[in-house]
């Protein structure tokens, strides 16, 4: 019995590792993908029946996390929230979580294949993703938020 447990140990051992290491490259691979987002984008959200000028940034963080961020005006003023759990979807497809003072909720964008422009929709759920959202690259050596966004503070100070 012991020498069938030693036999087994070594694959059982690399049945058990060998997910944890793929999870870590695949993790790390993603974080990898987004470099070419990185920067400042210009352009406009639907928001409140109109489209308003907006500028989306993406920035890595110095954990090597990458995060967003964006400003808009509207008629009750600017608009400062927060983009996080960046996820692609796809080759060009990436999915996030968005969050400012008025709520919460999802978007995806669908990049060009340089990266420097993108199209999407965003809602308050993925499955009502309707209102459109579209940025140009302006800035790619940008890597800065726009301006600390916390829940707590909503009136964030503008850059």
């Amino acid at each position: 019995m012991v020498k069938v447990m030693r036999r087994l140990s070594g694959p059982i051992l690399l049945f058990l590792v060998l997910p944890a290491v793929a999870i870590e490259w695949q993790g790390l691979n993603n974080q990898h993908r987004f470099v070419p987002i990185i920067g400042s984008y210009s352009g406009s959200v639907f928001v409140r029946d109109q489209m308003v000028l907006a500028i989306t940034a993406f920035y890595q963080e110095p954990d090597g996390m990458i995060e967003g961020t964006y400003r808009l005006d509207d008629q009750k003023g600017e608009i400062i929230g927060q983009l996080s759990n960046l996820r692609w979807d796809g080759q060009y497809t990436l999915m996030a979580d968005w969050t400012d003072r008025y709520g919460s909720g999802s978007l995806r964008f669908l990049f060009n294949s340089t990266f420097n422009e993108f199209y999407g929709f965003w809602g308050s759920s993925e499955l009502d993703m309707v209102w459109p959202w579209h940025g140009q690259l302006v800035d790619e050596l940008n890597q800065l938020p726009l301006a600390p966004y916390s829940p707590l503070n909503q009136d964030a100070p503008s850059s």
